[in-house]
């Protein structure tokens, strides 16, 4: 996997969530791995909301339907919405692409069906209700609501 990235104040998690998920299923298909740019979903995904969230199939869908399935890389459009602003969408033109999707797949939310996915195919895009521990600090987290 690529290095650890920051979402920052941006409610962005689900860009990162496709992204990280689209590296790591390029460097499995032997393409190497490739930092991509989670700044183009943020700034260009009009069928997200920028910093006030999105998902990950809608972002999955816009890249097909808009882009081709391609993703610029980190390096020719950094991330710069870590404070909350988002930036206008880059004329792709001057950017350079890192990766190209040709489809997705929904998995059912079932732990077994999931594990197996991992398993054989390698990462999984997810989202977390992060609500019962926002202000998390340290310790370890027990409880499991639903």
């Amino acid at each position: 996997v690529t290095p650890v990235k920051n979402q920052g104040a941006c409610g962005s998690c689900w860009a990162f969530s496709a992204v990280g998920n689209i590296e790591s299923q390029w460097a499995r298909a032997g393409h190497g791995l490739v930092s991509l740019s989670e700044q183009q979903l943020v700034s260009c995904d009009d069928k997200d909301n920028g910093c006030n969230g999105g998902l990950m199939l809608q972002a999955f869908e816009w890249l097909l339907r808009h882009m081709y399935g391609i993703v610029f890389t980190e390096k020719s459009y950094p991330y710069t919405s870590g404070n909350g602003d988002v930036a206008e969408c880059l004329n792709s033109s001057k950017l350079v692409p890192g990766a190209q999707i040709d489809g997705y797949v929904m998995i059912p939310s079932n732990e077994t069906v999931m594990a197996a996915w991992l398993a054989e195919n390698g990462p999984i895009a997810i989202a977390v209700d992060a609500s019962s521990f926002m202000s998390y600090q340290s310790g370890v987290l027990t409880s499991c609501a639903g």
